[in-house]
């Protein structure tokens, strides 16, 4: 049968985790695509679309075949002394095989032929692959999208309606599986297909038939009451709340929290409606950020700013799944759940606001940072130890780098972060500012857990800069010291954001360099190892500064070419010198006419280096003795002489540049002189001038791993 008709599948569930729904969408849909095209049901020209919703994943294909064409295979069995006796009677060996392919044995003969490979003969067997009805390869397709989904989720156990024990990420409840206007006949997690599906669970709860495939998204949106695409439901909502906020006046805030709340509702609802709520006037004295996490985080609403002047209002809007003429008490059920809420924050806010952050700082004696690594007052004692030694390295005010670090785990003692964690350091800059710390130190605080330092390094972020920096290399160097390093996608620990965050701030010392010119991360690593008093393993400098330039190198690769990347990442030069040399070798590689000559030269000294290996390092003048080695040694004084003015101003350009004057002198040189000589100190001799000139091509990266 190769009538080409549409196919939906659809699965109804129990709500499915939100933040998860479009990684389910995708897995659903892509599994039971690439059955249909392995089998060759579908045509590259044909429409797919997924859907998505609280409680179902779907997939619809515009034009799918009915069954699968027989094709006709040949295929190199085995050698046929294996396959047959000395007498000519097939073995155990071969009918096995045979049978495995569905051919029957006593007809085998007109299947098979011998020919000859090499040095012997072997069994060709040709045969037929039947074709298969649809309904097999989507019975196929759909237990591979569910053992696909429980693999990666967290799954539960339950009973179905027939007393049969499935596992799934949610209990299932029906299956639509519509061909044209054919049902399907399929059985998934004990469920029988159907040509039905139910709508919206308040607004369309009995059952809608889907009487032909292509009707399946029409049908749900006006009979159901369910806006089946996730896309066009987001899209939807948006457009509301854009609406609803420009009518008011008033504005949604910033685009990325905007954003990543819009995806979270989204797969809340199923025909979302938009309403307003507010709350009362006295809350707006509560810090802005309790006000939007309780909002956003808290109750999934949406803040409404004010448009000039950016300040949050009382107004906030509700994303409703339900439609109605009166949505009085849909308003007022929200207003009275987050009532209580800003109370309690308010109580809070106020009693913690009584008492000087530094009365907290002995009280952090009682809170375990890890179990290996003492306490959270441990910890500030360490963060002090390491701010203070950035502080001094870079001319800073110590002072304020060893007050922020120390009132920078106050507010873990606070009932306001008790009750909402992720106010942490948001909170304590509101203490330190109510008792009247100075704003570097106010700031610090503020943005300490910040994934990257985001701010212009001047004098007045210095402390922030500080303190944000501390904080990581003592979190790397405690977990790497104890063993603890991420896994695969595992890392508890934020140990790979930590890497970033140390990036960013290099990334800002090279824009003002001048402030921060004396920090070596690698010193740094070895002040913020002695802080710790328990023993660490041995090589946790090493490990924890190559997990940094790792971090780094892969977040390069998004911007630049991989090779150049490797380069400058693999002689792991000063970490705030990174982008400025990848940029230089970037322009460098692009002087093709220059670039290609040096890239070859150094390619041909590599591979002699890699041969003739001398224990001596300096070059011996009174033993070069031809005009051209005399001349090349010369040069790559004088360039190396340019060169330590240039790396001193980070001018790696210019240092690049001038290997164009040994360009003429290495060929005159390789034409004219016998490297290796008779005379093993003239022969040593010359193998250390290569080094030296290969070391002097080298300096930016290491061009060897360059492509050209």
């Amino acid at each position: 049968m190769n009538t080409m008709l549409p196919l939906i599948i659809e699965l109804l569930t129990e709500e499915l985790p939100p933040k998860k729904l479009q990684e389910l969408e995708k897995t659903f849909a892509n599994t039971i695509k690439s059955f249909l095209e392995k089998y060759k049901l579908i045509k590259p020209h044909c429409q797919i679309n997924s859907f998505s919703t609280p409680r179902r994943l779907a997939v619809y294909f515009s034009e799918v075949s009915g069954r699968s064409s027989e094709e006709m295979f040949t295929e190199k069995l085995m050698p046929k002394k294996i396959g047959f006796s000395d007498d000519g009677t097939p073995t155990k060996v071969l009918l096995k095989k045979l049978s495995l392919k569905g051919i029957d044995a006593k007809n085998y003969q007109e299947k098979i032929k011998i020919e000859n490979y090499g040095k012997q003969d072997y069994i060709i067997i040709n045969y037929t692959n039947p074709g298969k009805d649809l309904y097999e390869i989507l019975q196929q397709s759909l237990q591979e999208a569910i053992i696909k989904i429980s693999n990666s989720n967290v799954t539960m156990r339950y009973q179905t309606d027939s007393n049969i024990t499935v596992k799934f990420i949610r209990p299932a409840h029906n299956l639509l599986a519509v061909w044209g206007n054919d049902k399907l006949e399929i059985n998934l997690l004990g469920i029988k297909s159907t040509y039905e599906t139910f709508g919206h669970r308040f607004l369309s709860n009995n059952l809608i038939k889907i009487e032909y495939a292509k009707q399946y998204e029409s049908v749900l949106e006006n009979i159901g009451k369910v806006i089946p695409s996730f896309c066009k439901r987001k899209e939807y909502i948006k457009q509301q709340l854009l609406q609803s906020s420009s009518n008011l006046e008033y504005s949604l805030g910033d685009e990325d929290n905007f954003n990543s709340l819009l995806e979270e509702v989204t797969a809340l609802v199923e025909y979302p409606v938009v309403y307003m709520g507010s709350f009362d006037k006295k809350f707006l004295e509560l810090p802005k950020e309790c006000l939007v996490l309780t909002m956003r985080i808290h109750q999934k609403y949406f803040p409404l700013f004010n448009k000039t002047s950016g300040l949050i209002t009382n107004k906030f809007l509700i994303v409703s799944n339900i439609k109605t003429s009166n949505p009085n008490n849909i308003i007022n059920g929200n207003q009275k759940v987050i009532q209580p809420r800003l109370e309690d924050a308010q109580f809070f806010y106020n009693f913690d606001k009584k008492k000087s952050p530094i009365e907290n700082v002995g009280k952090l004696k009682s809170i375990i940072y890890y179990n290996k690594l003492g306490t959270q007052l441990d910890r500030v004692d360490r963060l002090r130890f390491i701010s203070k030694y950035i502080a001094n390295t870079i001319h800073s005010d110590e002072y304020l780098a060893d007050r922020a670090a120390l009132l920078s785990k106050t507010d873990l003692e606070s009932l306001m972060v008790g009750e909402f964690p992720e106010l942490q350091g948001i909170m304590g800059a509101y203490y330190a500012r109510n008792f009247e710390e100075p704003e570097e130190v106010v700031l610090a605080i503020k943005n300490q857990y910040l994934n990257r330092f985001n701010m212009p390094l001047d004098a007045r972020s210095v402390t922030s800069a500080i303190l944000f920096l501390s904080e990581r290399v003592e979190m790397i160097i405690g977990f790497f010291g104890i063993e603890i390093y991420p896994t695969g996608e595992s890392d508890p620990f934020g140990l790979r954001r930590a890497a970033i965050g140390i990036i960013s701030v290099f990334e800002k010392i090279k824009q003002s360099h001048k402030l921060f010119n004396n920090l070596d991360i690698y010193k740094l690593m070895e002040i913020t190892l002695s802080s710790f008093d328990n023993i660490m393993e041995k090589d946790t400098i090493k490990k924890s500064i190559d997990f940094i330039y790792e971090r780094y190198r892969y977040q390069l690769f998004n911007k630049f070419e991989k090779d150049i990347v490797e380069s400058v990442i693999y002689i792991k030069p000063p970490l705030h010198q990174v982008l400025s040399r990848i940029e230089a070798l970037t322009l460098f590689k692009s002087k093709l006419e220059l670039s290609s000559k040096i890239f070859s030269v150094n390619k041909r000294i590599v591979n002699i280096l890699k041969k003739n290996v001398v224990e001596s390092e300096i070059v011996d003048e009174s033993l070069l003795i031809e005009k051209s080695e005399k001349l090349l040694f010369s040069c790559i004084k004088n360039i190396e002489k340019k060169n330590e003015e240039l790396l001193s101003s980070e001018n790696f350009t210019e240092c690049l540049n001038n290997l164009a004057s040994i360009d003429n002198l290495t060929d005159t040189f390789f034409k004219e002189v016998m490297i290796i000589t008779e005379d093993k100190a003239v022969r040593d001799n010359r193998i250390l001038l290569l080094n030296l000139l290969k070391n002097v091509i080298n300096t930016i990266g290491d061009l060897s791993i360059i492509s050209t």
